[in-house]
């Protein structure tokens, strides 16, 4: 029996590297989105940090105009980052979503030649059942032949025999 061997097996492993490869580029991508995404969240903390320094301060009665003027400016710097941050992840998450169609498009290459390998191996499956049974027809019609060529010969025998 024939081994089956597919024809585009070779392509099928370079499909399935790339498929590999943009799964580490998407991993590496959603990384990056969530380093960003915590970054965000730090900047909002500190910035409520502060927002609550101050207004314990000033309940206390304890910072002066120069303390407010670098809060302020603190705050606002804060602020700007957390900006920064945001345009950082909008494009962060578009990557991510660019990087994941492409993973699609590598799945759905994958499936192709999944399934034009499967047709491929009931072909194989049909012609290696249709030589089998060719073989076993021959088989079956040299035990025939076999048979009857003895039963020719008996009979001839017996003839010869008889006269």
């Amino acid at each position: 029996m024939q081994k089956f061997r597919f024809r585009f097996a070779t392509v099928q492993r370079i499909r399935k590297i790339e498929r590999d490869q943009q799964s580490r580029v998407l991993s590496l991508a959603m990384q990056d989105l969530s380093k960003i995404r915590a970054d965000i969240q730090q900047l909002e903390m500190q910035h409520e940090m502060e927002l609550k320094r101050m207004s314990v301060e000033a309940q206390e009665e304890k910072f002066s105009v120069v303390d407010a003027q670098v809060s302020i400016k603190y705050r606002e710097e804060l602020r700007s980052q957390l900006r920064r941050k945001k345009k950082e992840e909008e494009a962060a998450v578009f990557k991510v979503e660019q990087e994941r169609l492409k993973l699609v498009d590598r799945e759905k290459v994958k499936k192709v030649l999944d399934k034009l390998e499967e047709r491929d191996l009931e072909k194989h499956e049909l012609e290696q059942r249709k030589i089998e049974n060719q073989d076993m027809d021959e088989v079956a019609s040299v035990r025939q032949f076999a048979r009857d060529s003895r039963k020719k010969s008996d009979s001839q025998r017996r003839e010869e025999g008889s006269r």
